[in-house]
């Protein structure tokens, strides 16, 4: 569990990190340019609730546990 939880972290740090670039320049650009569709920014906000959900699933594992609630988070 400890290599999947290290894994997790990185991945979710590189993740987040991508996605506050997108908010605080990314997208504010393109909503000057273009007509922004409102449906990015609502599967943007659905997958950060995700990741948020794998992110205590994770946190929780111990070894020997049951993964029943992070692959829950995918239902």
């Amino acid at each position: 569990m400890d290599a999947l939880q290290a894994y997790w972290k990185g991945n979710c740090a590189l993740v987040n990190a991508h996605h506050q670039h997108e908010d605080d320049m990314f997208t504010p650009m393109l909503k000057e340019k273009v007509n922004y569709p409102e449906k990015l920014e609502a599967d943007h906000d659905a997958l950060m609730k995700m990741m948020a959900g794998v992110d205590s699933a994770v946190a929780a594992l111990a070894a020997g546990g049951d993964v029943a609630a992070l692959v829950a988070v995918f239902d």
